[in-house]
């Protein structure tokens, strides 16, 4: 069968891969003409109105009793659509009815599948107005309406109905008057993009002006998916010259319960939303002039537009809502914008009211993202602004949510995403936990990355921080290998946090990543249970961290002394702990550091627990005074100073190793094992330096009865140790210990060994054994230039020993000792016999070939005479053939018993005390000048006595009197004493009067 429209076939259409094409002319007249839905309607059921009454008229004339068509095919193209519609199977059975003008019949077709079933009647009343009825079930809507199920339309109705049509003609033209639709959308399906959702309804009765095209529908109910309202309106078919076909709605629904997909039933629905609005089907806009939804005091407008084309959907929306609940702004987002920031609102925001909110899209078509599309949001094409109140903010899926104090605002620009609050609390079952100036920012500018910066401040004590970690993440605190019982710690923490995470991307494979800041401080810091076996309190903390490391810093007191406390570490590294203080010296014996023997004043120290158990110790000597008598190491305070070491403690035992000692030009390095109970245990010093210059190790070992302490190296400077024995302003007069209480064996062997007066002496080899100011055992070679050396041999006797010293340059060695730099050459040997009993040594010096150069303190004494005043004015040099000591040592003095000097000009005698405790002269003694002539006289026979004096000297002599410090001595002579001979000289003698003696 072929159906024509007046004369003219409409064009052929082809379907292939490319498309449709409708080939051939268009009709020409009003069959090109574009109409409106409305119009097509009217025309579509005129031509049914007239196919009927003809095939009543044919009925009538008697050519045929009724129409039946069976497996037809019908065709259809829409133009304007640009649609090609099949129907198959299509059957028809029309008949005459019994009334005038009446027909009657049924039909079915079946269109992509699913076959519709229709019956229809034809009447006609007294006037000649005839009155069509239709009844259709399982029609599928889009056969009629073409754009109602596009399938490149982001949303589309798919399914089948049912619908009772009822259209009155007007007598003589033809035309509908009017007409009633009923329509059942049960059984329909809501697509948006892939999402389908079920449609159904109540009856839904509209009536129809074909006049000004208007449908008005009546009160019905309407449930897409879970969402139900009660929905009547008016919808206006009309025509637009740029636009094509348009519809005109105005709705009014009441009780409307919004619940999409992700969210539950509301508690109360909104009172009423009034929509006014147009459609333009065939260019696939949706305009909305005004939305108004309405609940309570809350109000909820929209405005703008939805284009929905085959190049994308583009949008135009501004929505503003005032006192709306975050339930209900969660229901009225659209899904489609701004799905991040929608998504997190959704999921974190539990509670709250939005006092104002602002929401404006502007996407061009095509921009939006569809069916898993990632597409960049452009340029100012969304901004969203809310503040709200009262409302509660989940920080984790896992956590309860956090009630916020005061405002909370959510603005969006474009795929920024900016979330803040005044402050909120969280409360915990050890207390609350306070959350202030709370922020989150979203940023999703590339689809590719979306970054989420999360910032706030926390206000909470350690309990309460804790017990949350605890009810959170359990796990988490159980795997730490913490040195401490978190709950035994207490503390106020107040700490800033900016967190910067960039969320896993599945389709590129990459991870997620998390970078954060923390800045804050802990107050009151303190644990009920010591920590690595010290009690802390009192603690002030400051602290940050980040991804790759943190670190703390502050005070606190430690076991009551207050000390400078620093963490710091990484994820991957054990924390290192660092303790810093100014302490006095006595006071470190709290940490075992018991040095007070050797150090006083303050000191400021800093220790570094390690995970091996040992502590790494550096300590600033600037403030204190370092003292090691026995190795003549000294530092005065205000001389900078630093010790370094590192200390493992075991019991009473202490172990520095690593230690480096370093002032001035002393410079230590080495181990050190001392017990806070017996004292230093041993010693080992790689380095050993008291100058510049230095090369020497000492290394100390225990014995039974005391210490080896073995010397070795290329060069060492003795002055500091030379002075300390034998100088004449602070030596002790001899070789001694005084801090070492044990014996000391000590070994010694040096290349060079570097004196006073820039002397030195080349291999030294020395073997001693000294117990405080007893040396017991000597034994000592050493050389000088111009092949002078001196030896020292110890030797046992029955009351003691004896020791003899040998040399061949008395002056150098003098000068080695930094005792005196005046005397010349002087061969000779010193005997000391100690007599244990007595606790004292007799000693006797023997020296020959020897001179007093440049000395002013003899021309003092020489300068009174003329003849002496001529020698010394000569060449400033006063020689001497011999001369001869005799002395007995004691802990505090040197008594000498009679010392003399001979020479061809000069001579004299001596005889007196040097209190070495006290550092004083109390010498007496006579100078006798051209001793040569001089003592000629005593040796007289008889009178030789008498005019010579005692032995040493002659008939003309000066005496003297020295007295006063070592150091500086004053020199008295007495003239008169010139001018008596002999014996009688006694009489202007100065004398020396022994002091008390020390306890021995």
């Amino acid at each position: 069968m072929r159906v024509l429209e007046g004369t003219d076939a409409f064009p052929a259409a082809d379907i292939s891969t490319d498309g449709i094409d409708f080939g051939g002319p268009l009709p020409t007249a009003t069959g090109s003409r574009l109409r409106s839905d409305n119009d097509w309607l009217i025309y579509n059921l005129e031509a049914m109105e007239q196919g009927v009454a003809q095939i009543v008229e044919q009925a009538a004339h008697g050519r045929f009793s009724k129409l039946v068509i069976r497996d037809g095919i019908v065709d259809t193209t829409d133009s304007v659509y640009g649609l090609f519609r099949r129907m198959e199977k299509v059957s028809l059975n029309i008949s005459p009815g019994t009334g005038k003008g009446s027909a009657t019949g049924s039909f079915a077709a079946t269109l992509g599948g699913r076959t519709m079933f229709g019956s229809l009647e034809r009447t006609l009343d007294g006037n000649g107005a005839a009155r069509l009825e239709a009844d259709v079930t399982n029609i599928d809507f889009s056969s009629m309406l073409p754009f109602l199920d596009d399938p490149a339309s982001l949303l589309a109705v798919r399914g089948a109905g049912a619908l009772s049509v009822d259209v009155t003609f007007a007598p003589g033209s033809g035309k509908p008057q009017n007409g009633e639709f009923k329509v059942d959308l049960t059984g329909l399906d809501l697509r948006i993009k892939d999402d389908y959702f079920p449609i159904a309804s109540s009856i839904m009765d509209i009536d129809w002006s074909p006049a000004d095209a208007r449908f008005s529908l009546g009160e019905s109910s309407l449930q897409v998916g879970n969402s139900a309202a009660r929905v009547a309106g008016v919808f206006v078919m009309g025509l637009d010259k740029t636009f094509g076909p348009t519809l005109g709605i105005a709705l009014h629904a009441s009780d409307v319960a919004i619940q999409p997909p992700d969210m539950e039933a509301p508690a109360k629905p909104f009172t009423s939303v009034d929509f006014s609005g147009w459609s333009a089907p065939l260019y696939g806009a949706v305009g909305i002039d005004r939305l108004l939804a309405v609940k309570d005091d809350s109000r909820i407008e929209t405005t703008g537009r939805v284009d929905m084309l085959r190049a994308g959907l583009g949008l135009q929306l501004t929505i503003a809502g005032e006192q709306v609940s975050a339930d209900d702004l969660k229901r009225v987002w659209p899904s489609l914008t701004g799905s991040d920031s929608r998504d997190w609102f959704v999921a974190n925001v539990p509670q709250g009211k939005v006092d104002t909110a602002t929401l404006k899209f502007n996407f061009p078509v095509g921009t939006l993202g569809l069916d898993g599309e990632e597409k960049p949001i452009p340029k100012d094409s969304m901004s969203i602004e809310m503040v709200g109140t009262g409302v509660a903010v989940k920080p984790t899926p896992a956590m309860d949510a956090v009630a916020i104090d005061g405002k909370m605002r959510l603005q969006v620009r474009d795929s920024d995403i900016t979330i803040s609050a005044d402050g909120g609390v969280l409360d915990t079952d050890r207390g609350p936990i306070k959350v202030g100036n709370a922020a989150v920012i979203m940023d999703n500018s590339d689809p590719n990355e979306s970054v989420v910066e999360v910032s706030g401040d926390i206000d909470a004590t350690i309990p309460a921080l804790v017990a949350l970690t605890r009810e959170q993440q359990p796990e988490a605190l159980d795997k730490l290998a913490l040195p401490v019982d978190l709950n035994a710690l207490a503390g106020a923490v107040d700490v800033g946090m900016v967190t910067t995470i960039k969320l896993a991307n599945e389709a590129t494979g990459t991870p997620m990543t998390i970078d954060y800041v923390l800045n804050g401080s802990i107050d009151d810091f303190a644990s009920a249970v010591p920590i690595e076996g010290r009690k802390i309190d009192n603690g002030t903390i400051k602290f940050s961290a980040s991804q790759n490391g943190y670190q703390m810093a502050g005070t606190a007191d430690i076991d009551g002394m207050k000390a400078d406390i620093s963490v710091e570490g990484t994820p991957d590294s054990d924390p290192q702990f660092k303790l810093a203080s100014v302490v006095d010296v006595q006071d470190l014996a709290a940490l075992g550091f018991d040095g007070s023997e050797y150090v006083s004043g303050q000191a400021r120290w800093a220790a570094q627990p390690m995970p091996d158990g040992t502590i790494q110790v550096a300590v600033d000597l600037t403030d204190a005074a370092l003292t090691i008598k026995d190795l003549a190491i000294s530092k005065a305070v205000g001389e900078p100073g630093t010790l370094r070491a590192v200390v493992k403690m075991d019991g009473d035992v202490t172990e520095l190793s690593q230690v480096d000692l370093a002032f001035g030009q002393t410079h230590l390095a080495g181990t050190l094992k001392y017990d806070a109970k017996k004292g230093l245990e041993s010693a080992e010093f790689t380095q050993f330096a008291l100058s510049d210059g230095d090369s020497a190790e000492v290394f100390l070992t225990p014995t039974s009865s005391g210490y080896d302490v073995r010397i070795r190296g290329a060069q060492l400077d003795l002055k500091p140790i030379l002075q300390r024995f034998f100088s004449l302003g602070e030596g002790t007069g001899g070789v001694e210990a005084t801090q070492f209480k044990q014996t000391l064996a000590l070994d010694i062997k040096l290349d060079r060994a570097l004196g006073s007066y820039a002397t030195t002496a080349f291999n030294l080899s020395a073997n001693l054994l000294l117990r405080g100011s007893d040396l017991r055992r000597a034994s000592l070679t050493a050389q000088f230039g111009e092949n002078n050396a001196i030896s020292i041999t110890t030797n046992p006797t029955p009351e003691g020993r004896t020791m003899l010293v040998a040399f061949n340059d008395a002056g150098t060695i003098l000068r080695l000792l930094g005792v005196y730099s005046q005397l010349a050459g002087g061969q000779g040997s010193l005997v000391l016999n100690t007599v244990t009993d007595q606790n004292a040594q007799a000693g006797e010096l023997q020296m020959r070939n020897f001179a007093i150069v440049d000395e002013a303190n003899v021309a003092q004494i020489l300068g009174n005479h003329q003849d002496s005043r001529a020698a010394i004015d000569k060449q400033n040099r006063l020689d001497f053939n011999s001369g001869e000591v005799k002395f007995i040592r004691r802990s505090d003095r040197v008594e000498v018993t009679e010392a003399i000097l001979s020479g061809a000009t000069v001579g004299g005698t001596a005889r007196g005390f040097i209190y070495t405790n006290q550092r004083q002269y109390d010498l007496t003694g006579t100078y006798v000048p051209l001793f040569g002539l001089n003592s000629a006289f005593q040796k007289i026979p008889l009178i030789g006595p008498l005019l010579g004096g005692r032995e040493g000297e002659g008939l003309v002599g000066v005496t003297f009197a020295v007295t006063g410090p070592l150091d500086n001595p004053k020199f008295r002579i007495n003239p008169l004493s010139a001018l008596v001979p002999g014996a009688f000289r006694e009489l202007f003698e100065f004398r020396a009067k022994e002091q008390p003696r020390a306890a021995e």
